[in-house]
C-alpha cells in the first residue's frame, strides 16, 4: 500500500536552482522566508500538514537529481526526455 492509501506521511522534497553567479541568494534570509511562505501557501487549501525540514546545499541536492537520471520512464515520456536532452 502507498503512503497515500495508508495515510502515512510522504516526503515531497523540493529542489530550487539558481545560476552559479547568484550564490548570494543562498544566504538571503528574506528570500528563504518568502520561499517557505510560498511552498506553505501552495498547499494551504489541500488540508495537508506541511512541515519544512530545512535547507540543504548543492551537494545534498545532487543525490536526488542523480537518482532521477536513472529511473526508467515509459514510452512517450522517454521520447520527450530524449528530445529535451538533445535540445529539441
Amino acid at each position: 500500500m502507498s503512503p497515500h492509501e495508508t495515510g502515512a506521511r510522504e516526503r515531497n522534497d523540493r529542489l530550487l536552482t539558481a545560476p552559479v553567479k547568484a550564490r548570494h541568494l543562498e544566504a538571503d534570509p528574506r528570500l528563504r522566508a518568502e520561499l517557505e511562505q510560498f511552498f506553505t501557501a501552495a498547499v494551504a487549501f489541500e488540508g495537508k500538514d506541511v512541515r519544512l525540514l530545512g535547507w540543504g546545499d548543492s551537494t545534498e541536492a545532487d543525490a536526488p537529481v542523480r537518482d532521477a537520471e536513472v529511473l526508467p520512464i515509459a514510452g512517450a515520456e522517454q521520447e520527450q526526455a530524449r528530445r529535451h536532452r538533445e535540445g529539441g
